[in-house]
Order: structure tokens, then sequence, then C-alpha cells
């Protein structure tokens, strides 16, 4: 009895120590990181609908180019969380899309592209065709240059089993795995596979991963489920974009670019808010009158990110004044009419004339009796302008009557003391 008891208490004893120590839970694999960035993208005239994710492309060659953090690396590298770093084609990247066309039966159909090589010279893209009662898919190499369009087959891929088919409104999963140059591909409908690929080498040695989209049939196709990322790989903190708070004002010709606020977005959801004082700014000018395209950017990681905006620099403007008639007549009237009022520039751009009324002026220190030089005071719109003008001697009738009258009762005295003397010496 005495030995079940001691083994009854040594269980209990191992069950609270067990107890104590929390089972360590196996870690499960983090979800793949999302690397589109919808809110970055230019979908021109085709529809995003935020609340759902889906795009619907408006025909006629729609096209949709979906932004990524990739966007803006400058050396073709992918650093990741563990502080190593890998060449783009080293890594696994998987694109998801569920594909409801406009148009069944023909061959433009809507098409994914997944990588590009070189400056948009060529693009590698993917397209399920409904034709026929076949289900057929082609990859495909296509050069887009301007008055050079040719696509090349690089791989066919017919569904050798049980038709797979879709009726008008329905839809279609594309998923595509490729690393380096390999890729798989599976065309699912309903959830089953109606074509597929694995590991086949179509892609060359260097070549951009992207993530785009678009139609050539005249409908309106609607792309949903997209889903963009590299497969077992966390990456390090990159950014997505830089966006604009508010606008840096407008400024006058000589001056400095000033104020505004960005916001840099960071993949992992986080920002950091941003002055032109913490970013590289190129493209303006401050001696250069009128609208300005500026670009501010700053670097993160591997990353060059940069966002575009319009500011105005605008001419630094002051008026003159002038008078065309400087000498008066003494007592003559200020001539408001003689007043010219023109527009100057910094920028050294010609003077313009400005239209005004002689009832906009306000004269004053002008004396139209006192002659010689006078600085006149004349007020234009709330500015005080200041000229020299010259008011003459008097002169005229007055002063000849004056100097006549003097000289004739002078000559009439030296008259009246010659008859005098004369008739005195007669009287004699």
């Amino acid at each position: 009895m005495k030995k079940i008891l001691i083994l009854m208490l040594t269980l209990a004893l191992s069950a609270a120590c067990f107890a104590a120590f929390p089972a360590v839970a196996e870690e499960s694999e983090a979800a793949p990181q999302n690397l589109l960035d919808f809110a970055g993208t230019d979908f021109g005239k085709n529809f995003y609908d935020a609340d759902t994710g889906e795009v619907m492309l408006y025909g006629d060659d729609s096209r949709v180019y979906a932004s990524t953090f990739m966007d803006y690396i400058t050396d073709g590298k992918i650093k990741l969380a563990d502080g190593t770093e890998k060449n783009m084609n080293e890594l696994t990247f998987v694109m998801e899309a569920t594909i409801a066309p406009a148009v069944l039966g023909v061959w433009t159909v809507p098409y994914l592209v997944f990588a590009k090589n070189g400056i948009d010279t060529y693009e590698y893209h993917v397209r399920a065709n409904f034709v026929g009662g076949s289900t057929t898919t082609y990859f495909f190499q296509r050069a887009d240059e301007v008055g050079n369009y040719a696509e090349t087959v690089l791989g066919e891929f017919p569904f050798n089993g049980e038709i797979k088919t879709i009726e008008s409104g329905g839809s279609y999963t594309v998923k595509i795995e490729y690393t380096g140059k390999k890729v798989s591909m599976q065309v699912l409908v309903n959830g089953e596979i109606a074509a597929e690929c694995t590991d086949q080498e179509l892609l060359p040695e260097s070549y951009t991963p992207v993530f785009s989209f678009g139609d050539r049939s005249n409908g309106e196709t609607v792309i949903s489920g997209m889903k963009y990322y590299i497969k077992g790989a966390q990456l390090a903190k990159y950014a997505t974009g830089i966006t604009m708070e508010t606008a840096p004002t407008d400024v006058e010709y000589g001056n400095e670019l000033a104020g505004g606020s960005f916001k840099l977005n960071y993949m992992d959801g986080t920002s950091e808010t941003l002055t032109l004082a913490d970013l590289t700014v190129s493209g303006f000018d401050k001696n250069t009158v009128g609208k300005q395209t500026v670009t501010v950017s700053k670097a993160v990681l591997n990353q060059q990110i940069q966002t575009s905006f319009e500011v105005e620099v605008l001419d630094k403007e002051t008026l003159d004044l002038s008078v065309e008639k400087t000498e008066y007549a003494y007592g003559e009237e200020f001539d408001l009419s003689s007043i010219k009022v023109v527009k100057k520039f910094a920028s050294g751009k010609a003077d313009e004339a400005v239209t005004a009324a002689t009832t906009e002026f306000t004269i004053s220190g002008y004396d139209a009796k006192t002659a010689g030089e006078q600085s006149v005071k004349i007020t234009y719109k709330g500015t005080d302008f200041t000229v020299k003008v010259t008011v003459a001697e008097k002169t005229g009738c007055g002063s000849v009557l004056t100097v006549s009258f003097v000289g004739g009762a002078l000559l009439s005295c030296v008259i009246a003391a010659v008859l005098t003397v004369c008739m005195k010496k007669r009287a004699k």
C-alpha cells in the first residue's frame, strides 16, 4: 500500500511539473508577402474595385501593369529578412488570377504577363484559349516595340484528358510558378485542371518578374483573385512608394522650393512622414518661370523610391511709374495724362504697359507757383512713387509793366530837372 501511495505521489508531481511548462507549438510557415501594390497602380481607363479587388478591363487592347516594390530596385537583387540577398531569377515567383473573359471562342483572349526582358523589349505571357471544344494554353514571347509588334509561340499545352469548357459568364484560374528559366503552370476550371505544364524552360537567362494583364478583345473582362508572392522567402523591409500628403506651394521667381509633406509606405503596412529636407529633389529650377515637373526620391535598401508632382515658379512682378512731362511753366497745372505705369518682371521679361485712368492717381508736393525743381509724390493703388519736375520762373506782362513804369518815372525826373535848369537860366 505504501508503494502504491509513493507511485501515485510521483505521478502527480510529474504531471504538475509538465503542466508548469506549456507545450511548444510547432512553428507554422509564415504567410507569403503580397507583392502587389494596387494603391500605387495606374489603372488608366479600366475600373478597379478596392472593396472586391476586381479589375474590369474595358476592351480595345486594355492593359494594366500592377505596381510592386521591384519597380524601384536598382541592381536586380532582392534582399531577404535574414540579411542575405539573391538575384531575382534565383527566387521562385508565384502569380495567380481568376479570369472571367468577355468573349469566348476567339483568338484575342485575356492574357497574363509574368516577365519582361530588357526595357520592355520582350514580354512573356500566357493565355488560355477555350476554342472549338478544346482547352489550349499558349506561352508567348511578344516583341512590344513601337512599329515592331510580333509574337512567337514558346509552348503549347493542350489538355489530353476530359475536355474542360466554360460557359458565357464563367471563369477560369491561371497559376504560374517560375524560377530561373523554368516555368510551371496550371489552368483550372471549377477547381479542376484543364491544362498544365511543369518545369518548361521558357524564359531567358536574365529577366524582370512582373505582374501585368490585359485583353485584346473588345469587351469587359474581369480579373479577380490576384496573388503575387515569392515562395518560401521573407523579404527585408522594402518600401512600396512615396505618396504626397500636401503639395509644396508655388514659389516666386528666385526662391527655393518649400512646404509639402510626403509619406513613405512600406510593404509591412507601416509608413514614415517626410519633408523636402528628407528627400532628394530634381527637376526644379528657381530661375525658370512656369510650371515644372519636380521629382523627389529616397534610397531604401537597394531601391530608389520616387514620386513626381507639378509646381509653378511665378515671375516676381513690380510696378514702375514715370512721367513724360517734366518741364512746367509758372502756374501750369500738373498733367496727369503724362503719367505712365509699367509692370516689370524679375525674370527679365519685357515690360508690360498698364492702362490706368487719371482718376486713379493722387498727387502731392506739387506747387505750380513755386519756380524750380520739385519732388512730386504720386500715389497709385496704394503705392507711392516720386518723380522730379521743374517749374519755370514767372514771366509775362506783369514784369514788363513794372520795369517800364520805373524806367519812365526816372526819365520823367531827368527831363523835369533839365527843364527847371533851362527856365532858371532864361529868367536871369
